[in-house]
């Protein structure tokens, strides 16, 4: 598998948001991913849910994660809390928070960066 059959399956299983063609709506949440310069890796450059509380984020992540296994592509990702982003800023989550919620998912610190990356699972892929 590659990082072609993965943007291509992503299309054509996710609705582009019409007003921001990079990003993906996958239920109630907003999601951009990126080709990154390394062979079958991509960046989760942003993740948004639409409605605060409800785990829509987590499904999100959830599926861009049932996704890379399926295609056998590396997930990585900065750690930057975007309050100004958030449907709820009183609920943003804060780095400290957020590295904790990627880890739930699968998402693991990359010694001396400030990358957290998510590699390919076997049939037990999501949540830790």
């Amino acid at each position: 598998m590659s990082k072609d059959a993965f943007f291509k399956e992503l299309h054509q299983t996710y609705a582009r948001n019409p007003f921001m063609p990079l990003e993906h709506i996958i239920g109630k949440a907003i999601v951009q991913l990126q080709s990154s310069r390394v062979r079958n890796q991509v960046e989760l450059a942003f993740i948004k849910s639409l409605e605060s509380g409800g785990g829509h984020a987590s499904r999100a992540l959830d599926a861009v994660g049932v996704l890379a296994d399926k295609h056998n592509i590396t997930v990585e990702l900065f750690v930057i809390p975007l309050k100004w982003h958030a449907t709820d800023r009183k609920s943003a989550l804060n780095k400290k928070e957020l590295k904790a919620w990627y880890g739930r998912h699968g998402f693991e610190l990359v010694e001396g960066t400030g990358y957290m990356q998510r590699k390919p699972q076997g049939e037990n892929h999501g949540r830790s």
